[in-house]
């Protein structure tokens, strides 16, 4: 990230945390979900393990290999279209999709966007759902990669002592880059949000 890139997020980012504050989410909040990983098995797998992360959080028990088939994931991967209509076909709270691009494309995105995953984690205990990038996601690096993660957490801080972070559930159980990146994981989230390609959350 370039130097003037981060100095402008950092002021967005200051404008956010006003923000946030101002509809009633206080310093220190934090919620973390009892979403347990899923193996994916398969490289290709991550979307119906990411779907099934979320439904077997509300009960809802299926195989993987009966997800995939629902799915229609095929060598290539799975169409997050068809992971939102299942997410809807089987949970009460409804799934929207909410597109970004590498970088936010307007002030006001890493705001609405962590104010909805706060919106379903606080109040609804609700995970959500995201396909990242690759290329500069931690521990992949992979060019032109994409990748499904359940959401189930957060941490908010405005002190400047710490920062704002979400927690996930990472499917992929192998070794990349030296790191096998299976299970729960804590990342800041601007960081994080700037590798968000699309994003499933609960609609209001």
């Amino acid at each position: 990230m370039s130097k003037k890139l981060d100095e402008t997020v950092e002021k967005k980012f200051e404008k956010w945390k006003v923000q946030l504050q101002e509809v009633g989410i206080l310093s220190g909040q934090s919620r973390i979900l009892a979403v347990n990983a899923a193996d994916q098995i398969y490289d290709n797998w991550c979307g119906p393990a990411a779907t099934k992360e979320i439904l077997d959080y509300r009960g809802d028990y299926h195989s993987l290999s009966t997800l995939a088939s629902w799915l229609g994931t095929d060598s290539t991967g799975t169409r997050i279209d068809n992971v939102f209509s299942l997410l809807n076909a089987h949970q009460w709270r409804q799934y929207i999709r909410y597109n970004t691009d590498y970088y936010p494309t307007s002030p006001s995105w890493q705001y609405q966007w962590f104010l909805k995953v706060y919106n379903d984690i606080w109040n609804y205990a609700s995970p959500n759902l995201v396909q990242v990038r690759l290329d500069a996601f931690y521990p992949y690096y992979i060019p032109n990669g994409a990748h499904y993660l359940a959401i189930k957490g957060f941490y908010y801080d405005t002190s400047g002592q710490s920062d704002t972070t979400v927690t996930w559930v990472d499917s992929y159980n192998k070794v990349i880059n030296g790191v096998n990146p299976f299970g729960t994981h804590t990342m800041e989230y601007r960081a994080f949000a700037y590798n968000v390609w699309v994003s499933a959350v609960g609609s209001p």
